[in-house]
């Protein structure tokens, strides 16, 4: 403004600002001059505007000015001082709007020299009523113009003894800087904040899908509800007609077994409900409903699948006349093979009956037999069934099904109780419940779930798009297909979306059900649109499979996860440390499987013959993982074999105990000890401030940063006064390929750069880039001193040599001390007593 000149020459284009007779802190010659202020020139408004400012000014009637505005009367001011006020709020008020704004105000105080925080002091200062301007009454109040020409001037002395201490290098230690380490710095930084905000973006991501899946599950309803109907129906015993004792459903162990409860546990006293607790005959409405909440939505069926004769592996035609039947044996379920499945319509010589094989879908096959809502028409049919030997020989695999509805919770409960019959006569029963949604998009809160899982697959859609274009971008730069998938984490990132794709197509298959479609609901039940009762067979198979899938899903959460604890320092250790073990891990995990696979042969070969968890393969597997963790108890080996358990049980016990598990300890502790050297040699880099930053103080940073919009300029944190990470590799761009340079020779280039020399300083001072001058003249060493000089190359290997070496004993010792605490050494004997 033209008030505070101190000696201004008047110019047609603007007026002259001058402090100190400053350009820029050099003098003519191009020279630093030591002065951190400079030669400014604002422009004066064009007359439009010019005449805009003196009509707001000379609206301004201090007749308005009354004493509880103002502290002091207008009468104490001449018309010729009241026109100079005007004149100068005019000169602040640029935009000619009637008052200043605080940035208005700021920007002028910073253009004649003045710091942001000293001129951000002075606004608060003279905004009295803190609405974010200076009206003219607070304008007039105070000497505005020489409080500015005062911090002026009390300015100059410390800036200039700043520059000066810079400009002569105070201590030989700030007359250059270190530009690689500003940029190399700033570009870490920018790296760690993207990574951070792509991680604080997945976390929101991952946090929002495990709130959907989880409401999808119910998991507390559908707990309740299958732990009730598993308690009811498994728990009942009756009393066996032939062995005059009780039994239960995992009691059963013949055919017959499986037809008494049928008859008389399930349809003579668990599935049909007649009457009520107090032996009252229950109402229409309430009739067939079990444990008072959950209502038959129709009868139950019956399904079995039988193998064909003679595919047995028993081929000796000589005991044909004595054993004309023989049987094999199907898996999964009894579908595989398929070619053995009998298919073929079995007679039932008591009532005549052919039956015959059906398929429902594609997973469902056998023979089915469907019983209503009647309790005296199931109990004649089961006695039909019985006699006609509807279950034989053939048979390898019995279920019985049905469903229930409970409104109080608005879920279905689809139970199934199987039967494996084993050709050994072996009998494995089994009860299943899986509960289901009445309706998935019904409440208020079912739609705030929908838009839960929109933003999922949203979200979904995001990361797929930022992988393929990753993908594209390696390709460009390789030109090689598949360059995308040579980086571990690719393939995590690509698996988890395709997973994730299937959980969302699994989803559709659930919510758009045919079976819960257009039903026909009655007093008594509910069936299907075409009259068929309610089949959950598939539905269920797909929920099983979308929970599974929801689990590993979430395991490849938590590895995605390691890849973005890069964001410091600190915690990257980890990533970078799974990163190093990774090849010997997979390599060992080779060696390991071998080891495992041929104890488990072991196991099955010694034991499967009177153990039932070595019976299958699989099982075996579980079992030997169970004697690795110890969870599994080895007594069970002796008891059932002495000699075959101390064959099997010792050397695995010994294998796993003295080479496996400290195999995986050493490949551990080499990956972390060639972790810990990769950071100790960066730490003695240009990157050392940002390894050497704790996670906390980095997240705070990144908090403060994120809330500067929200928080008023003056208000803000120092730190957010400096220009901006990007902003500052903007304004060191063109010195990419220096290293060092001075600090004066920086000056120049940043002449046209609009940066002031002391926010210059405060940038170089943030990232710690003084450094003294690199062509230092060391001190003269004397001739007697030549020697020792020379070998100072070798004391420093020697000195590396010896560090490496003690660094490898506390490693060897870390690792013998894991082991000492994972098998402690045997107590000492005990002297014998003194006699």
């Amino acid at each position: 403004p033209a008030c505070l000149q101190g000696g201004m020459a008047a110019d047609p284009r603007g007026v002259k600002i001058s402090v100190a007779g400053a350009k820029n802190g050099y003098d003519d010659s191009g020279a630093h001059n030591g002065v951190g202020t400079a030669s400014y020139k604002l422009p004066t408004p064009p007359s439009p505007r010019a005449a805009a400012a003196a009509k707001a000014a000379a609206a301004l009637d201090v007749s308005n000015l009354h004493e509880q505005d103002v502290e002091f009367q207008p009468e104490q001011f001449t018309n010729d001082e009241w026109d100079e006020i005007r004149r100068q709020f005019a000169d602040f008020d640029l935009d000619g709007n009637g008052y200043i704004e605080i940035e208005e105000f700021i920007g002028l105080c910073t253009q004649v020299g003045l710091s942001r925080e000293r001129a951000e002091k002075l606004s608060m200062m003279y905004d009295e009523d803190g609405d974010g301007v200076i009206d003219f009454s607070e304008f007039a109040k105070r000497d505005v113009v020489g409080d500015l020409q005062q911090a002026v001037e009390d300015a100059k002395p410390k800036v200039k003894q700043e520059v000066e201490d810079i400009k002569v290098g105070h201590s030989e230690n700030t007359s250059h800087v270190n530009v690689a380490k500003i940029l190399q710095v700033v570009r870490a930084k920018i790296d760690n904040s993207k990574i951070a905000f792509a991680f604080g973006r997945y976390m929101l991501y991952v946090c929002i899908y495990i709130y959907v899946v989880m409401y999808q599950r119910n998991p507390q309803d559908s707990l309740r509800v299958s732990t009730s109907l598993r308690n009811y129906f498994v728990g009942a015993e009756y009393l066996a007609p032939n062995a005059m004792e009780t039994k239960g459903l995992l009691d059963i162990v013949t055919i017959e077994d499986v037809w008494d409860w049928v008859q008389i546990n399930f349809v003579g006293g668990l599935f049909f409900t007649d009457k009520y607790y107090n032996d009252a005959f229950r109402t229409r409405v309430d009739r067939n409903t079990v444990l008072e909440h959950n209502k038959l939505t129709g009868g139950f069926r019956l399904t079995q699948r039988r193998i064909r004769n003679d595919t047995c592996l028993e081929g000796r035609a000589s005991f044909k006349t004595f054993a004309p039947n023989c049987f094999g044996e199907l898996y999964l379920d009894a579908m595989v093979p398929f070619n053995l499945v009998d298919k073929d319509p079995f007679y039932g010589p008591y009532t005549g009956t052919h039956y015959t094989w059906e398929r429902k879908w594609l997973w469902d096959v056998g023979y089915y037999q469907e019983f209503q809502s009647d309790k005296q028409d199931a109990i004649r049919r089961l006695h039909d069934l019985r006699m006609d030997n509807w279950l034989g020989p053939a048979t390898q695999w019995i279920r019985l099904d049905f469903a229930l509805y409970n409104p109080n919770v608005g879920t279905y409960a689809f139970c199934v109780a199987t039967f494996e019959v084993r050709p050994t006569g072996l009998i494995i029963p089994n009860f299943e419940v899986t509960v289901r949604r009445s309706g998935y998009y019904q409440a208020t809160q079912d739609y705030i779930r929908l838009a839960m899982e929109v933003v999922v697959v949203a979200g979904w859609g995001f990361y797929t798009w930022g992988e393929y274009l990753d993908a594209r971008r390696l390709y460009k730069q390789s030109g090689k297909m598949m360059a995308y998938f040579s980086e571990f984490w690719n393939a995590i990132d690509l698996l988890h979306l395709v997973i994730m794709l299937m959980l969302f197509l699994t989803w559709l298959v659930i919510v758009t059900d045919s079976t819960i479609a257009d039903l026909i609901i009655t007093e008594d039940k509910i069936t299907m649109s075409n009259g068929s009762p309610l089949d959950f067979t598939e539905t269920a198979l797909a929920i099983r499979f979308y929970y599974a899938t929801h689990g590993f899903n979430l395991l490849i959460c938590v590895i995605r996860i390691l890849k973005f604890l890069r964001q410091n320092a600190y915690l990257g250790q980890l990533t970078d440390a799974f990163e190093l073990m990774r090849p010997g891990l997979l390599q060992f995990a080779v060696v390991l499987f071998i080891s495992i696979f041929m104890f488990t042969a072991m196991g099955v070969i010694l034991f499967g013959s009177k153990l039932q968890e070595f019976t299958a393969f699989l099982e075996a597997v579980d079992m030997i993982m169970g004697y690795t963790v110890g969870y599994s108890d080895p007594m069970d080996l002796f008891g059932a074999d002495s000699v075959g358990a101390i064959v099997f049980y010792y050397p695995f016990t010994f294998l796993m105990a003295f080479f496996v598990l400290p195999l995986t300890v050493a490949v551990i502790m080499d990956g972390y000890g060639e972790m810990q050297a990769m950071y100790e040699a960066a730490r003695n880099t240009n990157l050392a401030d940002v390894i050497n930053l704790d996670y906390p103080d980095q997240l705070y940073r990144g908090f403060i940063r994120s809330m500067q919009f929200f928080i008023p300029h003056h208000h803000r944190h120092p730190r957010l006064r400096l220009p901006a990470k990007e902003e500052v590799l903007r304004l060191f761009a063109d010195l990419n390929k220096i290293d060092i340079i001075s600090y004066a020779e920086l000056r120049k280039m940043f002449r046209d750069k609009f940066i002031s020399e002391e926010l210059l300083v405060e940038v170089i001072k943030k990232y710690n880039a003084f450094r003294p001058d690199p062509q230092w003249d060391p001190p003269v060493i004397a001739e007697e001193d030549k020697d020792n000089l020379e070998l100072a190359p070798l004391i420093e290997q020697l000195q590396l040599r010896a560090d490496q070496l003690v660094r490898d004993q506390q490693s060897m010792q870390r690792k013998l001390d894991l082991l000492c605490e994972i098998f402690p050494p045997p107590p000492p004997p005990r002297a014998p007593p003194e006699t």
